[in-house]
């Protein structure tokens, strides 16, 4: 069998969430990572399709009877190992791969949300196509940033509030 890996090039490999450069729905988000395959004891390799990094937005929502119900609402995906044309697949044994995905500044995600029956998140998920499936998911806190100029207007907008409130109290 072959075990999957998924590793951050920069920074602390053994944290909880994913690294990334950027904020989301100001600048567009970088994922840097390296995908990983070792082969276990056995040392066979697997007959494979494709190794596939992938990106997701989820939506997750729990109902009365406590069942969980998901969807995905974005999806950015890099195929860095693909099978050779004319063969049906191929085999797969210890292999080493970087990945890049950026997401755009305008991405179709919410922010990672957390309520009591309702969440938002994103994941960074590495998928080996085989007869198995084999899938490794790590979580990604993605937080939407808000434009300066809003905040500025939203704070400027308290501060008219307050003053007001001490004209009519004072």
């Amino acid at each position: 069998m072959v075990t999957l890996y998924l590793s951050t090039t920069k920074g602390n490999g053994g944290i909880r969430h994913f690294p990334y450069q950027g904020f989301l729905g100001l600048t567009p988000v970088r994922i840097d990572g390296i995908v990983r395959t070792r082969l276990d004891e056995d040392q066979k390799p697997i007959p494979a399709f494709s190794l596939t990094i992938y990106v997701r937005s989820y939506e997750a929502r729990q109902t009365r009877t406590g069942s969980l119900h998901s969807r995905i609402l974005a999806e950015y995906s890099q195929t860095v190992w693909r099978k050779p044309d004319g063969q049906d697949y191929a085999s797969l044994g210890d292999f080493e791969h970087p990945f890049k995905i950026t997401l755009p500044k305008r991405v179709a995600g919410y922010s990672t949300a957390n309520y009591q029956d309702y969440r938002t998140f994103w994941r960074v998920e590495a998928e080996n196509v085989d007869d198995n499936c084999s899938r490794i998911i790590i979580p990604i806190v993605l937080a939407r940033s808000f434009n300066r100029s809003i905040q500025q207007d939203a704070l400027s907008s308290l501060a008219g509030i307050k003053k007001s409130f001490t004209m009519v109290n004072g």
